[in-house]
């Protein structure tokens, strides 16, 4: 894998989009990728190029994060990103964020991407039921209301025996549900 010291040998102000596609394709890190975008885009205006990203995130969809908006506001674009992972969906527009077909991608990849989804999605049932069947801790960032949710503790506690700590202090009290994470976990 190139280093981004690597990256900077070889870079030039002519050079290419595709050398630049190439060299990116090659770095794992998201650090590394960044700050050779940044050197990138002295000479390339790569922020708006919807095929560079199409390209770059499939292997780097932290990447995400120094698109333009109206890059970060592609839906297409944005499942890229968060098919690869999850919590990539932090980077995208608040519209997005509001989807549930992307929220839907976003937890099932990553159920701790349940934290980049709006506010009205963390109280979507069927949106934090995934998650949680995901990680148990993605309980954490579902809405009051759905902390206090009986199957969606009991799926949780399954997947992560700490989600206890973030379930409703109603169900904390529940011995049904303490007893079933005492069996599961010991």
């Amino acid at each position: 894998y190139f280093q981004l010291k690597e990256v900077v040998e070889h870079f030039s102000v002519s050079t290419s989009y595709h050398v630049a596609l190439a060299t990116l394709r090659m770095i794992r890190t998201s650090c590394d990728c960044r700050r050779a975008i940044m050197l990138f885009s002295t000479t390339l205006d790569l922020k708006n190029d919807e095929g560079f990203f199409r390209a770059l995130l499939v292997h780097n969809p932290g990447c995400l994060a120094l698109a333009s908006d109206a890059i970060r506001d592609r839906e297409d674009i944005v499942m890229i990103a968060i098919r690869e992972d999850g919590c990539a969906l932090q980077w995208a527009s608040c519209r997005l964020k509001a989807v549930q077909e992307v929220a839907m991608v976003a937890v099932r990849n990553d159920g701790l991407a349940l934290e980049w989804v709006s506010e009205s999605l963390r109280a979507d049932r069927r949106v934090v039921m995934t998650a949680v069947h995901e990680d148990g801790s993605a309980i954490q960032w579902a809405s009051e209301y759905l902390r206090g949710d009986f199957e969606i503790a009991t799926v949780a506690v399954q997947n992560d025996e700490f989600s206890l700590e973030w379930v409703s202090e109603e169900l904390r009290g529940n011995s049904t549900l303490v007893m079933f994470a005492i069996d599961i976990w010991t």
